[in-house]
C-alpha cells in the first residue's frame, strides 16, 4: 500500500511545481517514516476511529491500513482525512479505494470519509463570536490521530490566529494548531502520532501551545533524526525535524522513550532510552519545555545541570539563543575576551 502511495505522490509531484507546494505547506511524509510512525500507536481495538488531518496524497493513513493488513483478528477501521487541495484529492481517493480493496481481501473493512476543506476552519467551525476553539469538545472522538501538518506561519490577526486565540503568541505557525485541535478531537486515552519542526518544543512563541497541550495530554515518545537534511530530501527542507507521540490525559505517561536515527530509513537501527517524564518534559518555570537528550552523553549532562546549585541567572547570566548560529557567523567568533566584554582572538 506504501508503494502504490508513492507512485501517486511521485505522480502529483511531477504535475505541481515546488514553489505551488511551498505555497499549500506541503511536505509528504516519506513511506519509510510513515510505516515507523505507524507502529508507534497502541494496538488497535476491534473497531478504531482515525483522524488523518492534512492527509494529502494519504501516506499516513496507508500506514496505518498496512500495519492493520497483517492482524489475524479481524478489524474495522473508519477514517476521516482533511484535505484542501483539489489538485491532490482524486489522488487521495485512488490511494484510499486501494487500501479499502487491500484489507476487504485481508478479511478487514475500512471505511473514510474525505473531507474537502479546511482542517482548522472545519473543527473550530462551530465556535462563532466570541468563543474559541477551547469550547466543550464536540461529538466526534477519535482512538487515534497520525498527521504531517503543514508547516507556514500566519499573521495574528488571521483567521487562523482568531480562532485559535489561546494558543497565539508572537509568530504563530499553523503546524500547532494542528496539534491543538487534533488533540482536542481525541477521546481519553486516545494517541496522536506527529511529525513537525522541531520549533515548539521550546522558546516564547509555542510557550501557550506547549501549556494548552500538556494540560490536555501527556508526552509518551520523541523520535530525532541526526541529519536534518535527509529526512525531507526531496522538498529541501533542512529544518529540524521530530516525530511526537502523546496520548489525551487519563493516566499521565511515568516515562518518555526517546530515540533516534541518523537517516530516515533507520540503515543502523534506532537508538533507544528512557527517561523519567519530568526530565524530559521540564515545567520547573511553568513553560512545559521539552528536552530531548540525544544519547548517554546528553543525560549525563542533563543530570550535572540539574545537580548545580544555583541557576544561571543567580550568578548574573542571561542566555540567548537563536541571535548568533556559530556554522553561520564563524568571522564573529573570536578566541579571547578584549575590552568592554569583546572577545579577541
Amino acid at each position: 500500500m506504501l508503494d502504490f502511495s508513492l507512485e501517486l505522490q511521485e505522480r502529483y509531484e511531477n504535475s505541481t511545481s515546488a514553489q505551488y507546494r511551498r505555497e499549500q505547506g506541503q511536505v509528504f511524509t516519506p513511506p519509510e517514516i510513515a510505516r515507523f510512525m505507524a507502529t508507534l500507536l497502541s494496538p488497535m481495538p476491534s473497531e478504531c476511529h482515525l483522524l488523518d488531518p492534512g492527509a494529502g496524497i494519504g501516506t499516513l493513513t496507508a500506514a496505518v491500513c498496512e500495519r492493520l493488513r497483517h492482524l489475524r483478528s479481524p478489524r474495522r477501521l473508519t477514517a476521516h482525512l482533511f484535505e484542501n487541495d483539489r489538485k491532490v484529492i482524486p489522488l487521495l481517493r485512488r490511494n484510499l479505494e486501494n487500501c479499502r480493496t487491500v484489507l476487504s481481501k485481508a478479511g478487514h473493512r475500512f471505511d473514510y470519509v474525505v473531507h474537502d476543506e479546511d482542517f482548522i476552519l472545519a473543527a473550530s467551525s462551530e465556535l462563532d463570536g466570541q468563543r474559541t476553539f477551547d469550547s466543550p469538545i464536540p461529538s466526534t472522538r477519535f482512538d487515534a490521530v497520525i498527521m504531517n501538518p503543514p508547516y507556514f506561519k500566519v499573521r495574528k490577526d488571521s483567521t487562523y490566529a482568531r480562532r485559535m486565540a489561546p494558543i497565539v503568541h508572537g509568530q504563530p505557525n499553523v503546524y500547532a494548531f494542528f496539534m491543538a485541535l487534533a488533540t482536542r478531537l481525541l477521546k481519553e486515552g486516545g494517541e496522536l502520532v506527529a511529525i513537525t519542526p522541531r520549533s515548539f518544543c521550546n522558546g516564547l512563541y509555542f510557550r501557550a501551545f506547549r501549556r494548552w497541550l500538556f494540560e490536555r495530554a501527556a508526552l509518551d515518545h520523541i523520535h530525532l533524526f541526526e541529519s536534518r537534511a535527509d529526512t525531507f530530501k526531496e522538498s529541501s527542507v533542512l529544518q529540524e525535524s521530530v516525530i511526537t507521540k502523546v496520548h489525551r490525559l487519563g493516566v499521565p505517561s511515568p516515562s518518555v522513550t526517546v530515540t533516534s536515527s541518523f537517516a530516515r530509513d533507520f540503515r543502523g537501527g534506532l537508538a533507544r532510552s528512557e527517561a523519567p517524564a519530568e526530565t524530559i518534559l521540564d515545567n520547573s518555570c511553568g513553560d512545559y519545555v521539552i528536552r530531548i537528550p540525544g544519547g548517554a552523553d546528553d543525560h549525563r549532562v542533563m543530570e550535572l545541570v540539574e545537580s548545580l546549585s544555583t541557576r544561571f541567572t543567580d550568578v548574573g547570566l542571561r542566555i540567548s539563543t537563536g541571535p548568533v548560529v556559530l556554522f553561520r557567523a564563524t568571522e564573529f567568533l573570536l578566541n579571547e575576551l578584549g575590552g568592554k566584554g569583546r572577545f579577541r582572538s
